[in-house]
């Protein structure tokens, strides 16, 4: 979290004559122009010459322009139909959430046209449907079942669009988006696992009941739900590990359904990165730096990770960042080419567009905002679960 906040500045934007009310310095920290001082055509010059083409301000002086580019420009009817989707899909789900081990009827077909529709869309706007679900805060929930319906919707439509990133057919991409729907439906049983602000507790993750909890969702729903075998048995195996390390059974890779495979690599990156699921998330490309790494060791599948990171880009629509420059700016779109080598709206008064393949510039790495925190993952980090610990990790 960064408590003192750096702002660039253009040197063209600075108006000949205007007083500013804060120190200017060079991208170094260097006092160039001390606050309450005109600006001069001598002191442009001058900084031309010294060949500094930014300035800073440090502190908070502008917090509301920071906040306002932080959010991307989003298609509006994109943004209206996706948080449509998201309200059709939460309002069946918590229907049925409540009506589970009844003899009641849940229309499947309707969830299955929810994915349906997001992932047609998501073959040319997944990055930015991601940045609108991200974005989107949690509805008011009134009840238990609601909580769990928002959380399972939100990693439904994730691990979608993950799938559409790997290239899978539109049969696979329906059974993942269900087996997501109801891969925490054995939560309705443990309310006690949250804390007050519906949080899952950090401690309860490593509880034996917690570490069985697919395989009970996965009876919940054979019990409940006339749904394929492939979606119950896929639910069952969303803690198991590529490398035998995971539970309740020990399954390895080979074993465990590639469906299996998509959902959870949704489900630990919403664990880490999601802001509504924790108070200070870690940083996005933390997050798949992290699972980059697990992969390597075997423990999550590398060609699913790959499908989220073409899915996201590796500095997701919407994250902030710091530019070798030192200037900060808002991923705006990304570039399927090259996840590192985004397009980027600077953090300026009057906000500079800067594809990133063509610039000079280049990414120095992640960045937050106070009102936005989030956290690093250290390197002594990677290799301990913070899926099962995330809540309580501490940063570097």
């Amino acid at each position: 979290m960064q408590t003192d906040p750096i702002y660039s500045i253009n040197t063209a934007d600075l108006p000949v004559g205007a007083l500013l009310p804060f120190d200017l310095r060079d991208p170094l920290g260097r006092l160039v122009h001390k606050s309450g001082l005109p600006i001069t055509e001598q002191l442009l010059d001058r900084l031309s010459v010294m060949g500094v083409t930014t300035v800073t301000v440090r502190g908070s002086s502008s917090p509301e322009q920071a906040e306002t580019v932080l959010q991307p420009q989003l298609d509006p009817l994109l943004v209206e139909e996706v948080n449509q989707r998201m309200d059709a899909t939460i309002k069946i789900l918590t229907r049925s959430f409540r009506e589970l081990g009844s003899s009641t009827t849940i229309d499947i077909a309707v969830l299955r046209s929810c994915i349906r529709g997001l992932s047609n869309h998501a073959r040319s706007d997944a990055p930015a449907i991601l940045s609108i679900i991200a974005n989107r805060p949690l509805g008011e929930c009134r009840e238990f079942a609601q909580v769990i319906a928002e959380r399972s919707a939100r990693l439904a439509f994730v691990a979608s669009l993950c799938a559409v990133g790997m290239g899978l057919s539109q049969d696979k991409i329906l059974n993942i988006g269900i087996a997501a729907m109801f891969a925490d439906v054995s939560h309705l049983h443990h309310p006690e696992w949250y804390d007050e602000q519906w949080r899952l507790r950090s401690e309860v993750t490593t509880t034996d009941a917690y570490l069985h909890h697919s395989v009970e969702s996965a009876q919940l729903v054979a019990q409940s739900l006339k749904l394929d075998y492939e979606i119950v048995e896929t639910i069952s195996q969303l803690q198991e590990m590529g490398d035998g390390s995971g539970y309740p059974y020990g399954i390895p890779s080979m074993l465990i359904l590639e469906n299996a495979k998509v959902v959870q690599i949704a489900d630990v990156y919403l664990q880490l990165a999601d802001p509504q699921l924790q108070e200070t998330p870690f940083f996005e490309s933390d997050v798949l730096g992290y699972l980059i790494h697990q992969a390597g060791k075997g423990r999550f599948d590398r060609e699913v990770v790959k499908g989220l990171i073409n899915t996201l880009s590796m500095y997701p629509v919407g994250a902030l960042v710091r530019l070798n420059d030192d200037s900060l700016a808002v991923v705006v779109q990304s570039n399927r080419k090259n996840p590192f080598q985004p397009m980027v709206k600077t953090l300026e008064s009057q906000g500079r567009a800067i594809d990133l393949s063509v610039s000079s510039l280049f990414i120095q790495g992640p960045a937050s905002t106070e009102s936005k925190p989030r956290k690093r993952i250290g390197k002594q980090m990677l290799d301990v679960e913070l899926w099962r610990q995330h809540s309580t990790a501490a940063s570097v």
